[in-house]
């Protein structure tokens, strides 16, 4: 499998999904996936918000490299500081378990700092958002994926990364993305996620995850979008709570308040004590 040809035909699919003329905005990482959209978007001759979040005081690598891509682009920048009070925080986690209906710890902590940074764009009057959420699951790029890989030493595998890729886009709600989805819509927005396409299924196939990954992450997009390597976007992948964007951290500040009514260890059980109803 030639990665030119493969780039040409990703290249093809985002401009298609980037395609139109109304005010938009992008969910800004130093990721690969959010830059891709922002090239996309750029060669479709828009101008997009540059919209990214951290914690209040704290200026995280994937910030700093979509502020970085926002100056170098000359895009305005919206920049979305996530609260560290403990009454905050509780409110927050609530909202999503009682009234997003969030069960798992990696989408309730995901969940969170994107709703502050689509509430944000809709008081700005955007209504059409592009965010590289789900994208993760063309390239099994996460870290249990990559354990999978090694012990099924499928890395020259090209069907067993097409089954990989079925399986996570089979699940009701990957990545939170349907959950975000229908969040914004209920505001009268559009959160258009073009890596949930599923003509990528057919793009991508054939491409083994070595092809993929090597020499860098994600090589189908950094070829498709060569002008990507001026801004320099992260060469490893990292989920947005995670890294040192401290947001997981921030969270487990629950842990030593009055919220942790049985001394849990782990903030997965006052989120269970509020699923519960105990909280």
């Amino acid at each position: 499998m030639k990665l030119n040809t493969v780039a040409e035909k990703a290249q093809t699919l985002l401009l298609k999904e980037t395609a139109g003329d109304s005010p938009c905005a992008v969910l800004l990482s130093n990721g690969v996936d959010s830059n891709s959209l922002v090239a996309s978007l750029i060669r479709n001759g828009r101008k997009p918000l540059a919209v990214s979040f951290r914690l209040n005081g704290w200026e995280s690598t994937d910030w700093l490299g979509a502020k970085r891509v926002a100056e170098k682009l000359n895009l305005e920048f919206i920049d979305i500081q996530l609260p560290t009070d403990i009454e905050t925080i509780f409110k927050d986690v609530e909202y999503a378990i009682k009234t997003l209906h969030l069960k798992k710890k990696a989408n309730i902590e995901c969940a969170v700092p994107l709703k502050y940074a689509l509430d944000k764009v809709f008081e700005l009057g955007i209504k059409d958002v592009y965010s590289g959420l789900g994208a993760d699951g063309q390239y099994a790029e996460s870290r249990k994926a990559h354990i999978a890989v090694r012990k099924d030493k499928a890395e020259n595998n090209a069907e067993w990364l097409e089954a990989f890729r079925a399986k996570y886009y089979s699940q009701e709600n990957p990545a939170c993305t349907k959950t975000m989805r229908l969040y914004f819509e209920s505001k009268g927005g559009r959160l258009i996620m073009p890596y949930l396409n599923p003509e990528f299924l057919e793009v991508y196939r054939g491409v083994t995850h070595n092809e993929m990954h090597k020499p860098i992450v994600k090589m189908p997009i950094r070829i498709a979008f060569p002008e990507m390597a001026e801004w320099k976007p992260g060469n490893r992948n990292t989920n947005l709570q995670l890294g040192d964007s401290k947001i997981a951290k921030n969270y487990e500040q629950l842990l030593n308040s009055s919220y942790n009514l049985h001394n849990y260890k782990a903030v997965i059980g006052i989120y269970n004590s509020i699923g519960r109803g105990e909280l």
